[in-house]
């Protein structure tokens, strides 16, 4: 049970920095739209077509420090949320296999003691209950 809780305390704290961490992502993808907005042309890029507008266009953003701030930090954002959301993943999965761990040794005490339990009506956990069956030795 205390595992539980560790994992339960190491999740909020994880969801919390996950949320200031999109905020920090949406702030800066609002710098970068700003900044490129800042930056176009009032008659648009120069060149004679699409590639070369294109080429004028990512050579201004790419002289730019403002700019190229930004960038940084929209991706040291988004490395960040995607180690988070991967150290989610794995605390989710071993709070799961804690609480089937438990659900295991509920059903050997009830079973040592004798003990029937009536199925719910619930499908799922009659799908769910079985497979725990199915995975005792006995």
């Amino acid at each position: 049970m205390e595992k539980l809780l560790e994992i339960a305390k190491t999740l909020s704290e994880l969801y919390d920095t996950q949320a200031q961490t999109r905020l920090i992502q949406w702030q800066a993808n609002q710098d970068i739209e700003r900044i490129k907005l800042h930056l176009a042309p009032a008659e648009g890029w120069p060149g004679k077509n699409e590639e070369q507008r294109k080429t004028a266009a990512e050579k201004a953003y790419a002289e730019n420090d403002e700019l190229q701030a930004a960038m940084v930090k929209y991706n040291a954002a988004f490395r960040a949320l995607t180690e988070i959301d991967a150290r989610i993943a794995g605390l989710e999965a071993e709070r799961k296999a804690n609480e089937w761990t438990i659900r295991a040794q509920l059903v050997d005490v009830l079973r040592r003691d004798g003990i029937t339990v009536k199925p719910l009506d619930d499908p799922f956990q009659a799908v769910m209950d079985q497979a725990v069956d199915d995975l005792l030795p006995f």
